[in-house]
Order: structure tokens, then C-alpha cells, then sequence
């Protein structure tokens, strides 16, 4: 009885592979307009906005 044709094995440098690996290595790179806006500054009061409504979120209003 005879290997099936899925049962061999590839080179383990093959084509699709390295072109796999360039795709994740690429999602995984920041993009330059998302660093644009990581850096720029916070305008004043949006700290105490934020704390605002995480306390209505968590049910207090007073």
C-alpha cells in the first residue's frame, strides 16, 4: 500500500511559507498614521471625562 499524496512533506523553505511569514510580519508593524495620533498630546479635561463615565458605567451618579 502506497502513501497518500497529502502524506509527503514540503521543503521547508518553500514559496508560500516565506510569503506567509511576510503577511504576519507586516499586520504586526504599526501603522504610521495610528503612532500619528498614539503621540499626540490629550487635550485638557479628557482625563476627568473618562473617569465620568466609567462612574456612570459602574452605576454611580452621584
Amino acid at each position: 500500500m502506497t502513501r497518500h499524496i497529502a502524506d509527503t512533506r514540503s521543503a521547508a523553505g518553500t514559496e508560500k511559507n516565506r510569503a506567509f511569514f511576510e503577511i504576519a510580519r507586516r499586520q504586526r508593524e504599526v501603522h504610521p498614521a495610528t503612532m500619528e495620533l498614539l503621540r499626540r498630546p490629550r487635550p485638557e479635561g479628557e482625563k476627568d471625562r473618562l473617569e465620568a463615565f466609567l462612574r456612570i458605567e459602574r452605576g454611580r451618579t452621584a
